[in-house]
Order: C-alpha cells, then sequence, then structure tokens
C-alpha cells in the first residue's frame, strides 16, 4: 500500500478555474487527493465511478450553483 493510498480524497465541483486552483493546491498541500469536476453531472458521474470502484471520496465541495449547467444544488438531488 503506497503512500497515497492511505490520503483522503475529495471531489471538486466548481465552474471557475481560479477556485479549483486554489482548493487543488491548498488540499493538495494539506495531504488530500483532489478529483476537479467542472459541473455536477460530470461530478455525479466521476463520483458513481469511484464508489462502483470501491473506492468513495471522503468528501464533496460543491460549487450550489453553475450558470447554464448542473450546479450541486440540483446535483445532490440525484
Amino acid at each position: 500500500m503506497s503512500q497515497d493510498d492511505l490520503k483522503k480524497t475529495i471531489l471538486i465541483m466548481d465552474d471557475e478555474d481560479m477556485v479549483c486552483d486554489i482548493a487543488e493546491q491548498i488540499l493538495d498541500y494539506l495531504g488530500y487527493n483532489v478529483q476537479i469536476t467542472r459541473d455536477g453531472l460530470e461530478a455525479l458521474d466521476v463520483y458513481q465511478k469511484m464508489y462502483e470502484q470501491g473506492t468513495p471520496f471522503d468528501a464533496v465541495i460543491m460549487d450550489l450553483n453553475i450558470p447554464g449547467g448542473v450546479g450541486g444544488k440540483d446535483a445532490v438531488k440525484e
């Protein structure tokens, strides 16, 4: 088992590059694995795949509203 296997994994969903970049840098610095998605549909797809593989996310951080897309508010209903 590698050191990366012991890290907690966080899914971040946001449509703004700056938010994603800063969140990823901070969480990586704190020792987390980070997966970035840009809208709720992509986040749901990635979440489901990881869950089915037996490696679910330890936490999910989502932007509630994505202009022209599916935000976290709608994604959590799924």
